[in-house]
């Protein structure tokens, strides 16, 4: 088993922690007894990978599977809204005939997405939580992630993930970088001309991130309200993802398990709270996530 620190992720930022979780399933993907632990003593706690996989072959997995599913799973539609029929009948093409417990699918990317059961007016299916850009504002979540997948080489995830380069390309994100959030307030140069400062992006973060939303299924919530693993409503009526960072080495679906509450009794856990913002008005609403604060 060779061991992979990955210290270009942040497990205390929320972007971070779901690329952690993408990293992890991509890894187990290609090597069912991977196990991943996190390094919280670290400066930026980050995760660190048992596996038979070198650095060089987690790096090809990585661009292979990221456009794989971009050809494969993201491209039905430029965003997950689509009619719960369609929804459905492109989902169950997805579903293996045979498959053995605890394996990685492409119907994991399917039950995270949405829940053919839950629906607006339009008998639209709703969206995970994780939708920061469901064509509001002209984001478009798929489109955006396809564009990502096929920008992502192996050199930019050495470097990402391994040599602390953290390159940054002129092209969109997915909204899930708290520091995504440049609304006009918090803009110090040049507030109102927004196009001066193009988003600059770490790819392979936002790449594994995404690939990441296969460990967070969504399941209907009651009164047509469909919930998203890891999301928990607040005190305010907003929205908080709560995640934790564990020091044992632990299988991809043990870890899966940890996702389900906010409250665990496993010892040797470090939780975090990142609440989900909604900035602008009907028409323009985006969603952002806060920076993350311990519990």
């Amino acid at each position: 088993m060779n061991r992979l620190d990955l210290k270009g992720i942040d497990g205390t930022n929320p972007l971070g922690f779901l690329a952690a979780m993408g990293a992890f399933r991509v890894a187990s993907v290609e090597d069912s007894q991977t196990r991943m632990a996190w390094q919280v003593d670290a400066a930026a706690p980050y995760p660190m990978l048992q596996t038979a996989l070198t650095a060089d072959g987690f790096a090809k997995a990585v661009c292979a599977e990221a456009q794989r599913v971009a050809s494969e799973v993201a491209s039905y539609n430029p965003i997950i809204k689509v009619p719960a029929e369609k929804y459905r009948s492109v989902a169950q093409k997805h579903i293996p005939e045979t498959g053995l417990p605890a394996t990685p699918t492409d119907a994991d990317y399917f039950a995270a997405f949405a829940s053919d059961g839950v629906v607006d007016k339009e008998d639209n299916v709703k969206p995970t939580r994780f939708s920061f850009s469901n064509g509001g504002s002209g984001q478009l979540l798929l489109k955006n992630y396809k564009a990502l997948a096929y920008k992502c080489d192996q050199n930019l995830v050495l470097k990402a993930f391994f040599h602390g380069n953290k390159t940054l390309l002129k092209t969109t994100n997915l909204n899930w970088e708290p520091s995504a959030n440049r609304s006009y307030a918090l803009r110090w140069n040049d507030p109102a001309n927004i196009k001066s400062s193009p988003k600059m992006t770490n790819v392979p973060l936002n790449v594994m991130a995404f690939l990441g939303l296969a460990c967070f299924p969504c399941f209907p919530g009651g009164k047509n309200t469909l919930r998203t693993t890891s999301i928990f409503s607040n005190e305010s009526r907003r929205n908080d993802f709560i995640w934790c960072l564990w020091k044992e080495a632990t299988l991809l679906y043990t870890a899966c398990s940890l996702l389900r509450t906010k409250e665990h009794p496993f010892f040797n856990t470090n939780w975090y709270r990142s609440t989900i913002l909604e900035v602008g008005g009907s028409t323009t609403k985006r969603f952002y996530f806060s920076p993350a604060t311990p519990l």
